[in-house]
């Protein structure tokens, strides 16, 4: 995930540097849907792999309110926190302690 959020810097840099209107920047930017697609499915994986592993291992999971609006305000974590997709996760882990039967 590290080298494609790099990636991800790199080709926004092409894209922002080509020329608007022409083709080379619409490859540049299809380029770019494409990463942010790998990026999406690399973060739904992960999210997926991590939640069942949690929920299949343990009796029961505890999920803690945070206030992310707040945490999101320090600059040397924002994008940690933004990347982590938080709500999708809780989601998902409320979704598969269901469906194994077990109190989250």
């Amino acid at each position: 995930m590290k080298n494609s959020l790099k990636r991800l810097k790199v080709l926004q840099k092409r894209v922002s540097r080509k020329q608007k209107g022409s083709k080379n920047r619409a490859k540049a930017k299809r380029r770019l849907a494409v990463l942010h697609d790998k990026i999406t499915n690399q973060r739904n994986d992960f999210q997926n792999k991590l939640s069942f592993r949690l929920v299949s291992e343990n009796q029961a999971v505890a999920l803690e309110t945070l206030n992310v609006k707040g945490m999101v305000k320090n600059h040397h974590l924002a994008q940690a926190i933004s990347d982590s997709a938080w709500s999708s996760f809780v989601t998902k882990l409320e979704y598969k302690a269901q469906w194994f039967e077990k109190p989250s």
